[in-house]
């Protein structure tokens, strides 16, 4: 039940806050501008480290990391290691050996790489895993119940059959059909071993690349670990090895658009818990987290979508504040006249004065409520239509009645609505870069320009944005726009950089 509510409060929080940007690992709010929502990019794991965040498992710190290398005490740690384990290096140490020491002192261990990689030099256990550093991909069709979203190189996982006996490592894949990768690679298994047990392979009929080779499941699958008490030190530890690191990334969690939801959400949620727990009670409260041989010293990056926005400025009560500003000039002129000041001239001295003051407070407050009133008027969003039929600049002038458009925006925007204008700026984006004139509801070929290095991000945007052009009518609210919108750019600006074109009819594939 706790996995369950986690997860629920974890897309509610930011299913519509993921904005897709370029580079990796790239935050583009400013957590300290309130004006300005947090921006996640598609290639970030904000939303994996929120998930430790929201366990209550800590950022292991500098200090304490030196602390625990001179003792060799990692049991109550965990080290998550994405991307290339021999990139970087933490207090001189790389991030493969720092895992190596937790799984020997009873820690727990995540590496999730598609690099070239042996863990014969690292782990005393594990001599007998790989990673191959070939690119996985479906050779068949593109089949959306094999790929996610019909993507030859996003094959899903398929879960392995557990033994008799199974450890808590099998419940990490049970029952999740649609696990989606993302140009991954594979395990290649030397010989068995009870360390590093596969756990989950590809569809049947992947091929890997360049030497394009069908997988044999058995030899080479996508995840293998284990879990027990280590045999040289009698801990108990937890290891996972995966073949891609983007099954944790935003991208992956939760779409945009409807009908592209995967599992990795609540595989990532399974991670976590497979990772700090032991015997079912919490056990490990720090973590050591690497990507791309960063050290990552902050899980809680979502708490500022999360924390609801700070509550409106009051108006003030004009009525209360002129009474308490009339009692005050009555006290003053009572206690003048109980002084009874005898010079009739100080008198009008002072009632002069307190006029004065009065003034002044009054036109204080005057500026005071014109100036909040201005902060918080909102302009129109569209200007009113003329009350004549048609437009008079010339005559014999056939255009429609003038404000038409700006009543049907307006309607649109009171809906909530933004599909009818932004289909309309698709297309004309999508007509401007060559589409064909006949186009349906699947998207052209395309050709990328040969210097980028992955293109399934770009590829991704254009099909959506085709979707949304050319597909059947959809719900696009001001809020999803927001998210849209950079995307809408990010696309057209590609286009003008020469990145991606239309192929046409004779051409070959994309």
């Amino acid at each position: 039940m706790t996995s369950r509510l986690l997860l629920a409060w974890l897309l509610a929080a930011v299913v519509l806050t993921v904005t897709p940007t370029t580079g990796a690992a790239q935050l583009l709010g400013e957590r300290g501008n309130p004006g300005r929502p947090l921006a996640l990019s598609l290639d970030g794991t904000e939303m994996f480290q929120w998930m430790l965040h929201a366990r209550d498992i800590k950022p292991l710190s500098m200090s304490e990391l030196r602390r625990r290398l001179s003792s060799r005490d990692f049991g109550d740690v965990i080290v998550i290691v994405l991307d290339d384990p021999n990139r970087g290096a933490v207090e001189g140490w790389v991030p493969i050996d720092l895992a190596s020491v937790a799984v020997e002192s009873g820690g727990a261990v995540l590496l999730a790489s598609d690099s070239e990689l042996s863990l014969q030099n690292h782990f005393r256990r594990g001599q007998n895993v790989i990673v191959t550093g070939e690119e996985v991909y479906w050779p068949g069709f593109p089949d959306e119940a094999v790929c996610y979203q019909g993507q030859t190189m996003c094959p899903y996982v398929v879960p392995a059959p557990p033994p008799d006996k199974p450890g808590p490592e099998w419940g990490l894949f049970a029952g999740l059909d649609h696990l989606a990768t993302n140009q991954p690679s594979a395990l290649r298994l030397l010989w068995r071993d009870d360390f590093a047990v596969p756990l989950a392979g590809f569809p049947g009929g992947c091929m890997s690349r360049p030497r394009r080779r069908a997988l044999d499941p058995a030899v080479s699958p996508f995840a293998a670990g284990s879990s027990g008490t280590h045999p040289d030190t009698g801990h108990p530890y937890r290891f996972l090895l995966l073949a891609d690191p983007s099954v944790f990334i935003n991208q992956m969690m939760v779409s945009l658009l409807p009908g592209e939801a995967a599992d990795n959400a609540a595989f990532s949620n399974r991670v976590v818990q497979f990772l700090q727990e032991e015997d079912g009670q919490r056990r490990r409260r720090y973590c050591l987290f690497i990507q791309n041989g960063r050290l990552i010293d902050r899980f809680d990056a979502l708490d500022a979508i999360m924390r609801p926005p700070p509550p409106p400025i009051p108006m003030p009560n004009l009525d209360k504040m002129q009474d308490k500003i009339v009692d005050a000039a009555n006290q003053i002129v009572d206690k003048l006249q109980e002084n009874d000041v005898p010079n009739t001239a100080a008198r009008r001295v002072l009632r002069d004065v307190g006029l004065g003051a009065l003034l002044v407070i009054g036109f204080w407050l005057l500026w005071y409520v014109m100036r909040v009133v201005w902060r918080f008027r909102q302009p129109t969003n569209t200007p009113p239509a003329p009350p004549e039929g048609r437009s008079k600049s010339r005559p014999g002038n056939t255009a429609p009645p003038a404000g038409i458009f700006d009543r049907r925006q307006r309607e649109l925007l009171r809906r909530n609505n933004l599909f009818e204008p932004v289909r309309a700026a698709v297309r004309e984006m999508f007509t401007v870069a060559g589409a064909p004139a006949d186009a349906g509801p699947k998207l052209p070929r395309i050709v990328m320009a040969d210097t980028l290095r992955r293109t399934d991000s770009l590829r991704k945007a254009l099909a959506d944005l085709w979707k949304i052009g050319y597909g059947a009518p959809i719900v696009v609210t001001v809020h999803q726009w927001t998210g849209l919108e950079p995307l809408f750019e990010r696309v057209r600006q590609a286009h003008a950089d020469g990145k991606w074109r239309f192929v046409a009819a004779e051409g070959g594939e994309a």
